[in-house]
């Protein structure tokens, strides 16, 4: 929106008393502003998302090519120029410099989008608020910190909730 000499002026975003429900119609805003619970909304094709709790606005994802099959969340680090491969705690230090976790499956030589930081949901049984670290077992997490002779101890992140990993990866050493 601009004034009359051509600078930008103001935008007013429509106004709703409450969270919206209904589809916008052709010519009508895709952004509304909650008055009530002061929360402003974006409508996309899934519908209504209030961004003051959208994750994806606070992600940092990035493509790779799988060097080996993976699983959904598996946690992975970098093997080789743009590859990712299953991290793993006592398989030598360059394995356990995790990067992230896989968000979806992928074949060899397939891309994979690795989530580096933000919230990764989709767990079960994690402890809220619990520490959770690269495990001795090839892509897997796990709450018990790893030791014992060459085991390298990263920690992934904390537990949001019972399905959801905050991620905050940290190399703890030794």
């Amino acid at each position: 929106i601009s004034d009359a000499v051509g600078e930008v002026d103001s935008l007013v975003l429509p106004k709703l008393a409450g969270a919206p429900t209904a589809v916008p119609t052709a010519g009508e805003g895709s952004f509304l502003y909650d008055t009530t619970n002061d929360k402003l909304w974006l409508y996309t094709t899934a519908g209504w998302d209030d961004l003051s709790t959208v994750s994806s606005t606070n992600s940092m994802d990035n493509e790779y090519t799988a060097e080996v099959a993976l699983a959904i969340r598996d946690v992975v680090y970098i093997s080789s120029a743009d590859n990712v491969s299953k991290a793993d705690s006592d398989a030598g230090a360059a394995s356990s410099r995790a990067i992230g976790f896989a968000l979806s499956a992928a074949s060899i030589s397939d891309p994979v989008v690795i989530r580096s930081g933000g919230i990764v949901p989709g767990f079960t049984g994690l402890t809220a608020g619990a520490p959770y670290y690269v495990s001795a077992t090839a892509g897997a997490i796990t709450a018990t910190a790893p030791s014992g002779a060459g085991v390298v101890r990263t920690q992934v992140g904390y537990a949001k909730s019972a399905t959801a990993i905050a991620v905050q990866i940290q190399r703890l050493g030794v």
